[in-house]
């Protein structure tokens, strides 16, 4: 059986070529095919693309902080479960938490793989697929002797490379635009407000007159 993996990155390159080799240590009846092209860059066509899923009945998304916004793998991820079903799509986390995971793929049940569980889980999906499967304890004893290598190469993964940056949420994309308001802010020196205006005052009648009276006043003789 067929199980296409899609990856995004020279890290998660890497990675996928770990896990093309680990699928078959766990269950031997699997073909995994990944591109040894870099799709980031488009340069896997549509054709080459069509032809692979042709008998894919299983497709796993190399997911991580730096390529889940890659437009190329979110459009794999969703040529795949048009071909098998979104059932059969799974984002495998290397470096996100499943509250991270946004966009399309957010869709689709993702496994994080540092949980053995969920790993766990994804081999029973995956075993279930087969013509015929793998009896429960051959499963969990193949996954018992090859779970270490599986947990250290995700270990070193997230050790290393800038498929680790830190994923930034709305919430701190907007603290982050406040902040910088604040500073534009009190870089830029306030005015002075200017005085208020004085209103000219109407003249009244009692004014005029003490205004004749003091200029006879003044033209009187001393």
């Amino acid at each position: 059986m067929k199980v296409f993996l899609s990856w995004s990155g020279a890290e998660t390159r890497q990675f996928a070529g770990f896990l093309h080799e680990w699928l078959q240590l766990v269950i031997q009846t699997v073909k995994p095919w990944m591109s040894d092209k870099d799709i980031a860059k488009g340069r896997l066509s549509m054709a080459e693309l069509g032809a692979e899923l042709e008998g894919t009945r299983f497709g796993i998304v190399v997911l991580t902080a730096a390529n889940q916004a890659s437009q190329w793998i979110n459009f794999e991820a969703g040529a795949i479960s048009r071909s098998v079903g979104q059932a059969s799509v799974v984002p495998l986390l290397l470096d996100l938490k499943k509250t991270d995971v946004v966009g399309p793929l957010s869709q689709f049940q993702a496994v994080d793989a540092t949980d053995r569980g969920d790993v766990a889980q994804l081999l029973a999906a995956i075993n279930a697929q087969l013509p015929e499967p793998l009896p429960e304890t051959r499963l969990t004893r193949f996954l018992d002797r090859e779970w270490n290598a599986f947990r250290d190469e995700v270990a070193a993964f997230r050790a290393s490379g800038p498929d680790t940056a830190q994923v930034r949420t709305d919430r701190d994309i907007l603290d982050e635009i406040l902040e910088s308001v604040r500073e534009i802010r009190e870089r830029t020196p306030r005015r002075p407000s200017p005085p208020p205006a004085v209103r000219p005052q109407p003249h009244t009648l009692a004014g005029d007159e003490q205004l004749a009276a003091l200029r006879r006043k003044l033209s009187e003789p001393s």
